[in-house]
């Protein structure tokens, strides 16, 4: 009955579930039962011995040595597998070390013993094969998984790198900031700020960066938002808000007019005669979503991207310091109604709508 019994524990024991009834008898009557408490350890990296364990119940650990004494852990063993097979094979010394992390119950073979079995070279030859490929398996398996970590690690590296260029056009474009807010307050102090050449100059120099920067870490133009995809979405979106936006500050010119409590300056109309600026727009809108925002986001691992648009936001708002503070702060608090309204097509075509029509309404209604 015990024979039996430890027959019926041998079938589940995938090495051996291929054996036959003959070859699992005769193995029946060399194992030995082996119970061990959690933190035991079944042998040491360096160890002698030719035993190989079956593990019924529990889990037990692999470690190898690191150069500096310490270990890192390298495998789980668990019920039905095997462990101690090199040294069963090759009568070498242990290859690691094996503790017990939840307490086991194991089945031990000793290779002496087998040998000692009359007619055991036919079973030694076939438990050899299920040894080789329960190793081959495991080393396909392994092999798997260092492709999986070095691809892992390649994709680590290319992020790390992709952030230092980042970083590096970021410090780019606000030293240019920097450049010309210097000339600004020292030699051009007449300078109209809000002249077509000052405004399509300052966003052509940052724009030459920014170009590099795409052409350098080839960035498809769709992840900047330049795409169609969900255009007429985006575009439908973008003339909704528009008209909202609009509106709303019609009743402030409204209020303005009768109570005079805004102190809304005259209507300039100049701007509806200037359909480049929807191309200024675009521009504006290639650099503070497509560009800072998208990247951030990327970077943050960001799946909301409500990080992403809280800092590309104050980002850009800073490239506006010449203007003043006022300034900053409507262009920060514009640019985070922009960055949110970008999260929903990721298409620059609705978002630079509401860019445009934001600044028309804006000298329309006098509040530039």
């Amino acid at each position: 009955m015990q024979v039996t019994a430890t027959i019926d524990q041998l079938r589940n024991m995938s090495v051996l579930s291929q054996l036959g009834d003959a070859h699992l008898r005769m193995v029946a009557q060399v194992v030995e039962p082996c119970t061990l408490d959690r933190g035991a350890v079944l042998f040491r990296e360096g160890d002698e011995g030719t035993e190989i364990f079956f593990v019924r119940s529990g889990t037990l650990s692999v470690l190898r040595a690191r150069p500096d004494g310490s270990t890192h852990h390298i495998a789980h063993i668990g019920p039905g597998e095997l462990v101690g097979e090199l040294a069963f094979l090759d009568d070498q010394r242990r290859t690691a070390t094996v503790q017990v992390s939840a307490p086991a119950q194991l089945l031990v073979l000793r290779r002496a013993a087998l040998a000692a079995l009359p007619g055991s070279a036919g079973l030694e030859k076939e438990l050899t094969a299920q040894i080789a490929r329960t190793l081959s398996a495991r080393f396909r398996d392994q092999v798997d998984d260092i492709q999986a970590a070095f691809s892992r690690e390649r994709a680590a590296w290319d992020q790390q790198q992709a952030f230092g260029e980042f970083f590096v056009y970021v410090l780019i474009c606000y030293a240019l900031a920097t450049v010309i807010n210097y000339l600004l307050h020292t030699r051009y102090q007449d300078l109209n700020l809000y002249s077509d050449a000052f405004t399509w100059g300052y966003l052509a120099a940052l724009m030459v960066p920014s170009a590099l920067l795409v052409a350098w870490r080839r960035i498809p133009l769709a992840r900047l938002g330049l795409t169609l995809q969900d255009g007429w979405a985006s575009a439908r979106d973008g003339v909704l808000a528009s008209l909202g936006v609009w509106a709303v500050l019609a009743a402030l010119v409204v209020v303005d007019r009768q109570t005079g409590a805004i102190g809304l300056s005259a209507s300039n109309p100049e701007i509806l005669y200037k359909p480049e600026y929807f191309l200024h727009s675009l521009g504006q809108e290639v650099l503070a979503r497509g560009l800072l925002q998208n990247t951030l986001q990327q970077f943050f691992r960001d799946h909301s991207g409500l990080r992403a648009v809280v800092v590309s936001s104050g980002l850009f708002a800073l490239l506006h310091i010449h203007f003043g503070l006022a300034a900053v702060v409507v262009t920060l608090a514009s640019s985070l109604a922009m960055g949110a309204f970008y999260l929903r097509h990721k298409s620059l075509l609705g978002v630079t709508i509401l860019h445009w029509a934001l600044g028309v309404g804006a000298f329309l209604s006098g509040l530039l």
